[in-house]
Formats: C-alpha cells, structure tokens, sequence
C-alpha cells in the first residue's frame, strides 16, 4: 500500500529530516497529536526523524507539558521521542526556506 502524508513543512539536511506543524496563531494538544502521528507514520515506513517541531504565534502551557511527557516516551523503534516548540518570531530559517509538500511513497 502507497500512502501519501501532508506535513506542514519539512527539512532535510545534513542527513536530518525535520518536519514541523505550524499555525499561524497558538496551537492546542490535537495539532500537537497530529504532529506525533507524522512522526510514527514516518518511523513506521523506516524513516528515521530527528526532531518533530511545532510552530505558533502562543503555545499553551498544556501543550509545553504534553511535549515534556511525550519525550519521555518511546518511539515506534524503541526511541525517545523528540518533540520540541518554537514561536514563528524565533525561527532560525525563513518558512520560504522549509519546503511544504507531500513525503510520498510511504508503505
């Protein structure tokens, strides 16, 4: 089976693949547990990710302590998650600089 995942942006470099989850004002747990099934949908089709980002203008004090739990969980590979926040105004790279589309060819 040859599934397709949306994921907001993502970046590869350096043998690093991070992919992220933006909103353009906060976010709240269910953004963050799409983010996580990326995540595992990736690992899953044995690809490895590095770090799993979401980006909003606020993030809610719950969503910090779920990311904090999440970490302290393992991956589908038997790896801890690795979960972080940014706020879109501390983003070390432009968006226009992360690429938004489709990783295809997941099975």
């Amino acid at each position: 089976m040859n599934t397709k995942i949306r994921i907001d942006y993502y970046q590869y470099a350096n043998n690093k693949l991070y992919i992220y989850e933006g909103k353009t004002k906060n976010v709240n747990t269910k953004d963050l547990y799409q983010l996580i099934m990326y995540y595992d949908v990736l690992v899953d089709a044995d690809i490895s990710v590095d770090k799993a980002i979401i980006v909003a203008d606020t993030i809610p004090e719950d969503v910090k302590k779920l990311i904090k739990m999440k970490n302290k969980c393992k991956d589908p590979n038997d790896n801890n998650y690795n979960l972080e926040y940014q706020y879109w105004m501390n983003m070390d790279r432009p968006v226009s600089k992360l690429r938004k589309q489709q990783i295809e060819g997941i099975n």
